[in-house]
């Protein structure tokens, strides 16, 4: 009888000819090219480390928007156009054609007001 035994190994190391089992794995996608990488804990560490500030700021890709999040984001766009033409900031408009688009000065300064707001509340 034989027993098939199935060695993986971690890819970085395997990169500099090195031979360390992998324990864990992460699957990343980057540019359209994706790929999965088995790493030793350490390097998963590592690369999750290295990632974190990226993830944290980015937005979820594929999960569906309940009705409570449609509606904050409809009060929050509501806010930054009445707050936006208030105090000059262009707001470009498609009535019937589309979202109203706010460039990214508009959306930077009206989160800013937003910042400067919670910490007059605050303090």
């Amino acid at each position: 009888m034989r027993d098939l035994v199935l060695r993986v190994r971690d890819d970085l190391d395997r990169m500099k000819g090195q031979d360390t089992q992998a324990d864990t794995a992460r699957t990343l996608t980057y540019q359209d090219k994706t790929v999965e990488l088995d790493l030793t804990t350490e390097h998963a560490r590592e690369l999750d480390r290295l990632l974190q500030p990226y993830l944290n700021a980015g937005a979820p890709v594929g999960t569906a928007a309940t009705p409570a999040d449609l509606s904050a984001t409809r009060a929050y766009n509501k806010g930054m156009r009445e707050w936006a033409e208030a105090n000059g900031y262009e707001v470009t408009y498609a009535p019937g054609k589309g979202p109203t688009y706010y460039p990214r000065k508009t959306r930077e300064a009206y989160a800013a007001h937003l910042a400067g707001q919670q910490k007059q509340e605050a303090g």
